[in-house]
């Protein structure tokens, strides 16, 4: 359905590495479009000793 990507965010001083996810060409259909956003939601919601978050 799509492909990840190691990138890094670059906002003022702050730099870290994340994955992008893009969906295939094709693919953008809106229940799709609406998975995408339950996972998102679901990754930024974990909370685990292993997972450095920010503040």
């Amino acid at each position: 359905m799509g492909s990840v990507f190691l990138t890094e965010r670059v906002v003022g001083a702050y730099n870290k590495k994340v994955a992008l996810k893009l969906l295939q060409r094709g693919m953008s259909t809106p229940s799709n479009i609406a998975r995408f956003k339950r996972e998102r939601n679901i990754l930024a919601s974990l909370n685990h000793p292993n997972i450095v978050k920010t503040s």
